[in-house]
């Protein structure tokens, strides 16, 4: 095989490859796309969460159609709001995820 065919075949596997695999993490588009989302009471300039700066929000794993808005101090043993949807809870209040947790599959997000 000559160099250019090398060249060619090279060239084939990276776009392949390109288009198989995000540039990004999965978790960082749906980050983007909830965080666009608009807020559910705009002319509430400042609504923040009954939390503090960051909350916690795991989905329930029994049942569907659960997303649970946590303290991250008290986590499971503390008071918790419960919503229909990852993008109802952060669109319900000025808050935008930050960051999340693939093991625990709990999302952070903060104000």
């Amino acid at each position: 095989m000559g160099a250019a065919a090398y060249q060619r075949g090279s060239n084939v596997i990276s776009s392949q490859i390109e288009r198989d695999i995000p540039k990004r993490p999965i978790a960082f588009l749906i980050m983007d796309k909830i965080n666009a989302l608009p807020k559910a009471n705009a002319l509430m300039s400042e609504r923040r969460t009954p939390f503090g700066e960051t909350v916690v929000i795991e989905k329930d794993k029994f049942r569907d159609n659960c997303w649970w808005m946590m303290d991250p101090e008290k986590l499971h043993d503390g008071f918790s709001l419960c919503y229909k949807s990852l993008e109802a809870c952060i669109s319900a209040w000025d808050i935008y995820l930050t960051e999340y947790d693939e093991i625990l599959e709990r999302w952070t997000a903060t104000w």
